[in-house]
C-alpha cells in the first residue's frame, strides 16, 4: 500500500539523451493524485491508468519505465481503497 507521503516524496532517474517524461507535467499530476487520494475520489484510478505525458528530449525528463512503473503500483493502492 503506497501512502501519500510515498507518492510526494517519490524520485524519479532523470534523462537527458532519451526520451523522457516532462517533469513538472509528472510532478503537478503527483500531486493531484494525492489532492484526490484524500478526497475518496473512485474514478482516480481509471484517470491514473489513462494519463498521458508529454516526451522530452535533450532536456531533463523522468525515465519513462519509473514512471510508468510506479503509477501501476499507485492504481493498485488506489483501487484497493
Amino acid at each position: 500500500m503506497i501512502s501519500a507521503d510515498t507518492i510526494t516524496s517519490r524520485t524519479f532517474t532523470t534523462v537527458r539523451f532519451k526520451e523522457g517524461y516532462s517533469t513538472r507535467e509528472v510532478d503537478d499530476f503527483l500531486d493531484e493524485i494525492v489532492d484526490r487520494m484524500a478526497t475518496g475520489d473512485h474514478s482516480l484510478a481509471r484517470r491514473i491508468k489513462e494519463k498521458t505525458f508529454s516526451n522530452v528530449r535533450f532536456r531533463g525528463g523522468y525515465d519513462i519505465d519509473e514512471v510508468d512503473d510506479f503509477l501501476d503500483q499507485v492504481t493498485e493502492t488506489v483501487e484497493a481503497l
